[in-house]
């Protein structure tokens, strides 16, 4: 298989040995100039990561023997932030390796048109959200070679303005020793990011444990930094233990923060059966001291992805609360606490409330750039839903949220930036008080303003079923058919409703209702590639504004 470099200096892909009783090892050759060549010898069935220099401008044959390859590309390129790694699939029939084109990668029915979603396999949580050397970065919990949950890397992504990203070279990898064996678990768990002196610095949790006892673990915190950006050196343990008695092994996810002036950090657990956020502080970013529990969630036992930062005034404390259902049947919520601090560890709590009315909203961390505080989550499929496709993906994020305080409450509304996909309008067909339209491309946005005690929107449909935005009696709902039979209501109570604002993208939808006083995820997948929208209020006279349109594709150049 033939591999030019072009303006590339960097081959980098994930291996492992096929799986056979016969077969000792794999094989991996890079000839050049039909006599200099580069040999890599594969002894696991374990996927492994591997980086190769290569020379710009020159053609390599590629001899993989016994091997499986995934997640190739090519890296090293001078305008990298620019412009991006370059994505690799073989073209067996001319026997070469191409460039991969994002944007028709990307064009399917189950893939996000302007939403992020990983190349390929899986991602999770959102980590590292920061602002450094005129980009935004976002790093990401993933899976590069399957789409399930295993081995945690970290992907990255840098994006000029919040919307249209570009993929980086993987940044973070999982611990050698385990991928010695399958049966291991772990890697590089959550984190976050802080730039000091101009340097990438980014705090994250190293998990060591098996998958035939997911109860019994170690997790420690540890810190890397970059000078560019895009690789990382010299990782050190910053907590090796855990602070207090009566903990459980749960112990991470550090999100750094400021507050007052002062470094601190906090890290998500379980105390005495009750989900935690503890609390650290510093005067230098390097060596922490533990501080206090900073508050605990008697309704769950762990709190996972902390957050904690300053707004309008006041302090916000967010927890994911992991393997808890509430009474709506909405599974794992993300809870947010506003209140005030004193001395580091006594955190007054005056009103608290859910992030996302929806279903699949998680692992939500912020970070604060140009005078705004952003927020990004994971749009976690935890009704599994999901349908496998070759070099599909799974898992997105949700659009960036600006975050504000008003009524005590946590406002979230989408980043202005996302205004710039509107596309053209599509027609909307009036018929018995009943608005109804098709989307060609089935990614669309929906602003709705009414006057009424009522309103009924068809988000989209598949074979089987609808899924549903419901506003009556004071209480608003996302819905599909099963969910009503299974008698789940995905629901926030809201005594007036005066505007709608629906984002859908094929295979999921965001609503922000009263220009962010409540936002709800849902993901729905559907194979059409034409959308349906219809609308209802009773009166068409209580409509005030309507306004539906195409979404443009972040992934077009």
């Amino acid at each position: 298989m033939e591999l030019f470099t072009g303006k590339y200096k960097k081959f980098e892909f994930c291996a492992k040995k096929i799986e056979s009783k016969t077969v000792c090892k794999g094989k991996i050759i890079l000839i050049k100039d039909k006599e200099n060549s580069i040999e890599i010898i594969l002894t696991k069935e374990i996927y492994h990561f591997y980086s190769v220099p290569l020379e710009q401008n020159k053609s390599y044959s590629v001899i993989c023997e016994n091997t499986l390859l995934e997640y190739t590309y090519l890296c090293g390129n001078e305008d990298i932030v620019e412009n991006g790694v370059g994505f690799l699939k073989p073209n067996i029939e001319e026997e070469k390796y191409e460039l991969v084109d994002i944007n028709t990668w990307h064009n399917s029915p189950i893939k996000e048109q302007f939403h992020f979603i990983p190349f390929q396999n899986w991602l999770n949580d959102p980590n590292g959200l920061c602002y450094y050397r005129n980009n935004y970065h976002m790093f990401y919990q993933a899976n590069p070679t399957e789409q399930k949950a295993d081995f945690c890397y970290w992907g990255h992504a840098v994006s000029k303005d919040l919307v249209h990203w570009k993929y980086m070279p993987l940044a973070v990898f999982p611990q050698e020793e385990l991928l010695e064996n399958s049966i291991n678990r772990g890697g590089a768990f959550s984190g976050s990011a802080i730039v000091i002196n101009d340097e990438l610095n980014i705090f994250f949790t190293r998990h060591v444990g098996r998958k035939d006892n997911l109860k019994d673990f170690c997790e420690y915190q540890v810190k890397a930094v970059s000078k560019d950006g895009i690789t990382f050196q010299g990782e050190e343990i910053l907590i090796a233990n855990r602070p207090e008695d009566g903990m459980g092994y749960d112990f991470r996810d550090p999100k750094v923060t400021n507050i007052g002036g002062k470094p601190m950090l906090v890290l998500a657990g379980e105390h005495n059966k009750q989900a935690a956020i503890f609390v650290y502080i510093s005067d230098d970013y390097e060596n922490w001291k533990y501080n206090a529990i900073l508050l605990k969630e008697k309704k769950a036992v762990c709190f996972e992805c902390p957050d904690l930062f300053e707004l309008d005034g006041k302090i916000v404390a967010v927890g994911a609360l992991m393997d808890y259902t509430d009474e709506n049947g909405r599974f794992r919520p993300t809870k947010y606490y506003i209140g005030s601090l004193e001395y580091a560890n006594k955190f007054q709590i005056e009103n608290e409330g859910i992030l996302d009315f929806g279903l699949n909203f998680y692992a939500a961390q912020s970070f604060y750039a140009h005078n705004r505080r952003i927020m990004i989550g994971w749009v976690a499929d935890f009704n599994e839903e999901h349908i496998f496709q070759e070099d599909g993906c799974y898992g997105s994020m949700s659009i960036p949220r600006e975050l504000s305080i008003q009524e005590q409450k946590l406002f979230m509304r989408p980043v202005q930036e996302i205004y710039k996909l509107l596309g053209e309008e599509v027609h909307i067909v009036k018929k018995n008080n009943i608005l109804s339209a098709e989307i060609p491309g089935n990614s669309y946005y929906l602003h709705l303003e009414i006057d009424g005690n009522a309103v009924s929107v068809q988000i989209a449909e598949n074979q089987q079923e609808k899924l549903e935005f419901e506003w009556r009696n004071g209480v608003a709902e996302i819905f599909s058919s099963k969910d009503r039979q299974e008698g789940k209501r995905y629901s926030v109570k809201i005594d007036r409703l005066f505007k709608i604002e629906v984002f859908f993208d094929r295979r999921m939808v965001e609503v922000f209702l009263n220009n962010g006083e409540y936002v709800g995820t849902r993901l729905f997948y559907t194979l059409e590639k034409i959308g349906k929208c219809r609308i209802e209020t009773g009166e068409l006279n209580n409509i005030k504004r309507l306004e539906l349109r195409k979404m443009k594709s972040i992934w077009r150049k």
